[in-house]
């Protein structure tokens, strides 16, 4: 989970890494395969954008708050389907019976 609340040039910008920057290791990315789901979220505006794409960075623009509070499981389940997974509430009642990779 990644969460911003900063809002820059007409939209929201997610960095995509781990670590802390005063610590001796500072601010690392993250390893290749360590990501399957990455959760965008931006605080201020209540929305959140499922992702499966491991880059390090990421946007999320003002044209697309309105998709997202409109259908907020929109992102869950495109994320999911890459995955090759079931969307938990997709006519599974246990989303623990949904086979992981």
């Amino acid at each position: 989970v990644k969460t911003t609340t900063t809002r820059r040039r007409h939209g929201w910008e997610f960095n995509a890494h781990h670590g802390y920057s005063r610590s001796p290791r500072g601010l690392r990315p993250y390893a290749e395969g360590a990501i399957d789901l990455l959760a965008l979220v931006v605080l201020p505006e209540n929305v959140v954008r499922f992702t499966t794409e491991a880059r390090p960075r990421h946007r999320i623009s003002d044209t697309e708050l309105a998709a997202l509070r409109a259908d907020p499981k929109a992102s869950l389940e495109a994320a999911f389907w890459s995955l090759g997974l079931k969307a938990p509430g997709d006519g599974d009642p246990d989303p623990r019976a949904t086979p992981m990779l």
